[in-house]
């Protein structure tokens, strides 16, 4: 699956998965005027125009305060420990549909970013951000805060989705510079948990919604669902934020979005003053002796926003990480199962405006004689796939793919991988060949370069627009939920002088 906002130039700074980077605009739906939809903005970058780097849409809950998706401002980058982004990462474009027309709006910088304490990066559920502004919004014809739900939006309800995402789940990064929306319905909680199968999905503070054709999309990320109550905008109730699906306009996976009514959820979302989420200002340490018998301790380091502190320790062998102890103390003993592996601690910092993790350096390997050992059910989080090298020829590309996966990690297993060609063909139309668009998707085998270190090969492929996706999977059974993409273009070789 795939998140559903879009910033692929820019991987190494957001994560990019749709659940399936980290979604497009909306699908099958048309332009619509901001006056009617005053609440929407765009996540933009700072010193970027908005047509190059809106990433993510989100909703003013008042001139202060704007509610996004948790993943479009975390940090899951491979160099990241797991916190949300520095708030000097990110703009908030707000009062004009036009992102050519940034100077009919206007758009501050944000000065902290709250993330509910329980989003999990790995399923996406509690997806759901705060952005406190650095100056507060006009209030405008076109700037409004909008009414937040209260009740469990029904079975079969219509309701209105918009943003600026990919508008052709057919195509490649079809990003309109207008403002779009459409209508979709609501999907029960049962129907939505029996499509998504083995991909966690959680009723009570998840709702989906789907419309035959129409969905929300990468680059919607963030942005409203809403009850439309026809007397004006003004009335309109955010039921949901857009946060994740499988492709989009899928017939078989319905968007899904954070439920707004959810009392876990409209607990975080209607936080007065929302802290900072805490951020680490110097790494965790371990002290003591990586010896059997005796105590290592881990010192928390320092960090702003005032959390608590919860601790793991974590051994590493040559086939991955084995967790320990989690949710513990600071203290370990190290015991003989540690012989011959490195240990380490991960620090969880936790307050109001979000859950953060830091981790020490490893210590030495541990005197003594490797002793096999069970590991323990500590693994939880998804590996995540992350494209380091492409090379391709006009019917060949090559993908060199680095695989991390954070906290306690079993070891990873495969990529699982695919292509989807676009290009020019012919087709039968009423008994004759005609010039038309065509689609053809492949599975790609991995090869194991290292431990977490594969390489993708895709042959025979048409002049055109090649579309990978690829998804972690490590060896505790868990997916990366949503997709690393990658697009090129391959082209016909150049004929040469004889």
């Amino acid at each position: 699956m795939g998140q559903r906002w879009v910033f692929a130039s820019a991987a190494a700074v957001f994560a990019a998965v749709f659940f399936c980077p980290p979604a497009q605009a909306v699908i099958g739906g048309s332009s619509v005027p901001l006056a009617d939809h005053p609440y929407q903005v765009a996540l933009t970058k700072p010193g970027q125009s908005a047509v190059s780097s809106q990433f993510c849409g989100g909703s003013i809950r008042d001139v202060w305060h704007i509610i996004t998706a948790a993943h479009c401002v975390f940090d899951n980058s491979s160099t990241s420990s797991g916190q949300p982004l520095a708030p000097s990462q990110i703009d908030v474009l707000a009062g004009t549909e036009d992102l050519r027309n940034e100077g009919g709006g206007e758009r501050p910088s944000v000065a902290s970013i709250s993330v509910d304490p329980s989003y999990d990066s790995g399923t996406l559920t509690h997806d759901a951000a705060l952005l406190t502004l650095a100056a507060p919004l006009s209030a405008g014809a076109k700037e409004q805060p909008v009414l937040l739900n209260t009740s469990a939006a029904g079975t079969g309800e219509s309701v209105f989705v918009t943003g600026w995402g990919d508008t052709d789940a057919s195509s490649v990064n079809n990003f309109p510079d207008l403002l779009q929306g459409v209508g979709v319905n609501v999907v029960s909680d049962g129907d939505c948990e029996a499509d998504y199968g083995l991909i966690p999905f959680d009723g009570s503070v998840e709702v989906c919604a789907a419309a035959s054709g129409k969905d929300a999309c990468k680059g919607d990320s963030g942005g409203p669902l809403v009850r439309q109550n026809g007397a004006g905008p003004g009335d309109d109730q955010l039921v949901g934020i857009v946060s994740s699906g499988i492709g989009c306009a899928n017939a078989h996976y319905p968007g899904v979005y954070t439920e707004i009514s959810a009392p876990a959820v409209r607990g975080f979302v209607t936080q007065a003053n929302p802290p900072p989420a805490p951020a680490n200002q110097s790494a965790p340490t371990l002290s003591g002796a990586a010896t059997v018998g005796r105590q290592l301790a881990c010192s928390p380091g320092a960090w702003s926003g005032a959390p608590s502190f919860s601790y793991q320790f974590v051994r590493s062998t040559s086939a991955g990480d084995v967790g320990i102890a989690s949710n513990g103390p600071a203290i370990y003993t190290v015991s003989t199962a540690d012989a011959g592996t490195a240990l380490r601690c991960i620090v969880t910092a936790t307050n109001l405006g979000g859950t953060s993790l830091a981790e020490t350096a490893r210590t030495g390997v541990v005197p003594g004689v490797a002793k096999q050992t069970p590991q323990n059910s500590l693994d939880k989080n998804a590996p995540v796939a992350k494209i380091v090298k492409t090379r391709c020829t006009s019917s060949r590309c090559v993908l060199t793919v680095s695989v991390s996966d954070a906290g306690f990690s079993s070891g990873i297993k495969t990529v699982d991988a695919a292509v989807t060609s676009t290009y020019r063909g012919t087709c039968r139309r009423k008994g004759r060949r005609v010039s038309c668009t065509r689609h053809k998707t492949k599975k790609l085998n991995a090869k194991r370069l290292a431990a977490t270190r594969f390489e993708v090969v895709a042959s025979k492929l048409p002049v055109g627009k090649q579309l990978f996706q690829l998804y972690a999977v490590d060896k505790a059974s868990h997916r990366q939920r949503l997709a690393t993409k990658k697009t090129v273009t391959t082209k016909r070789a150049a004929k040469k002088r004889r």
